[in-house]
């Protein structure tokens, strides 16, 4: 479980946070409402050993409180700590959930950052608006490990050489990743991008079909 942010714990309502995350944590309603009314209590100060001190605030059967009270136990979301049931499991998980939740969201927000970033990169560098198979060629590249400086200059040596293309660009990724590897470890992994023009296979297939 991931360490959580004092700030999330200290600044975000508990109630809101399991509000937020008890049906992905596999949470009914009931076992909301118990969780809520136990963490209340033990807020105020009060010992709660079982059934009967929740069932004075709750409107559910003291029968039905204890069976919830066991399928909380035997799912690990309460514990006992000094003389009292507790929450504290509960809200470990919620919280942990909630703040995977926004980072996973801060991450997005970042990687749409990144992509807009090298869309306009291209888009000036080219002198005119990527086409989505472009868009989508840029996103494979991110995907695959490239970082922004290796796809910028792929591009700029590219234009260089007068080869103002997305595939040119991705044979010059891979041919530089290829080498970065053999360099270093004496093979690559990496498959090369076959360069051969795609008329030029046409031609081989049309010719051969003629041999036969």
């Amino acid at each position: 479980m991931a360490k959580i942010n004092k700030a999330v714990r200290t600044f975000v309502p508990f109630e809101y946070v399991l509000m937020e995350t008890y049906r992905e944590l596999g949470l009914k309603e009931g076992e909301v409402c118990l969780l809520l009314m136990l963490d209340h209590l033990v807020e105020l100060g009060n010992k709660v050993l079982g059934s009967d001190a929740l069932s004075l605030k709750m409107s559910l059967p003291s029968e039905e409180i204890d069976q919830l009270l066991a399928s909380l136990f035997s799912r690990k979301f309460l514990s006992y700590a000094n003389d009292s049931l507790s929450a504290e499991p509960a809200k470990e998980r919620a919280y942990d959930r909630f703040q995977k939740a926004l980072e996973a969201s801060d991450g997005a927000h970042v990687g749409e950052a990144r992509l807009e970033a090298l869309y306009s990169f291209y888009e000036d560098k080219l002198g005119r608006s990527l086409t989505p198979l472009e868009q989508n060629s840029l996103n494979r590249f991110v995907q695959q490990g490239f970082g922004d400086e290796e796809i910028k200059n792929a591009l700029l040596d590219c234009l260089r050489e007068n080869r103002p293309s997305l595939k040119a660009v991705e044979r010059s990724l891979v041919a530089r990743r290829r080498s970065d590897d053999i360099k270093k470890e004496g093979a690559s992994a990496v498959s090369p991008i076959d360069a051969t023009p795609i008329g030029e296979h046409l031609a081989s297939i049309q010719k051969a079909l003629e041999d036969k």
